[in-house]
């Protein structure tokens, strides 16, 4: 948010501009911030139609280092005994970090609908952030951010994990 205000300084000093650029900026943001964590529960076994991968250290690193972000909080929160007692296991170092242990994870989190809710929670931020972008005067640069903003849509791991629930 502070970035995009930086920059919006500069080109203007209407207060309604400039609450419109840092709001657009720090929906986007969290938007953006909820597809990342997301994407670190598609195997890399099951990107191989994605243009770009994730490393294996990125892999599941949330999970590794025992942070819970929105997927996990919410497969923890609606998920049944069984799946809630095999994440919190995961989270508690309890179990070795195999490969298919990290699938069954992927798996739960579409079985509860946790991938599900995360990409729509993204949505939301991001059309938030377009709401926005309607205080702004109509031209290219506002254009731009738009189409930024409905990129989410079209996200390279959101593809993945639509294939993978076929």
């Amino acid at each position: 948010k502070n970035v995009a205000l930086s920059g919006a300084i500069l080109a203007t000093d209407n207060q309604l501009k400039l609450d419109a650029i840092g709001n657009y900026a720090r929906n986007f943001g969290i938007g953006l911030n909820i597809i990342n964590d997301m994407s670190d529960y598609l195997p890399l076994t099951r990107q191989d139609a994605l243009p770009s991968y994730k490393t294996p250290i990125d892999q599941y690193s949330d999970i590794r280092n025992g942070r819970i972000f929105l997927p996990v909080f919410y497969a923890l929160k609606f998920g049944n005994n069984e799946q809630r007692n095999y994440i919190l296991e995961m989270l508690n170092g309890e179990n070795i970090f195999s490969e298919d242990r990290l699938i069954q994870l992927t798996d739960i989190l579409l079985a509860t609908k946790a991938i599900q809710f995360t990409f729509f929670t993204a949505k939301k931020y991001m059309k938030e952030a377009k709401k926005n972008l309607h205080q702004l005067s109509k031209n290219r640069e506002r254009d731009l951010l738009s189409i930024m903003a409905s990129a989410i849509r079209t996200n390279k791991f959101i593809h993945g994990f639509t294939n993978l629930k076929q």
